[in-house]
């Protein structure tokens, strides 16, 4: 797994990435893209139908599940969405400021 850390503008990943840092644009994990985040993304998450996020630490916009996968650990200050696909969001992490249990 390849690991990339600092600041990164807009991110689409297509491959396997391990991601320590602040992603100031949009990410975005494609089909067969399969992302592990540790930090701070400005923006929102998208993940596309056949990615797999696993997001820990600050989501600043929203994060629409599009038939992919997500693990949640941390926080979204937006929405969590998933018309298809399958997300999981820890019992201590807060979404739109509230505590999911």
């Amino acid at each position: 797994m390849q690991v990339v850390r600092g600041v990164l503008d807009d991110l689409r990943v297509t491959t396997t990435l391990e991601v320590h840092g602040t992603i100031t644009g949009q990410l975005t994990v494609a089909s067969g893209g399969r992302l592990v985040f540790r930090g701070v993304c400005e923006r929102d998450v998208l993940v596309e139908r056949g990615g797999d996020a696993e997001l820990w630490g600050l989501i600043q916009g929203d994060v629409f599940n599009q038939g992919g996968t997500v693990k949640l650990f941390g926080m979204v200050e937006g929405q969590v969405r998933t018309p298809d696909g399958e997300t999981k969001i820890s019992h201590d992490s807060r979404v739109g400021g509230r505590r999911v249990l």
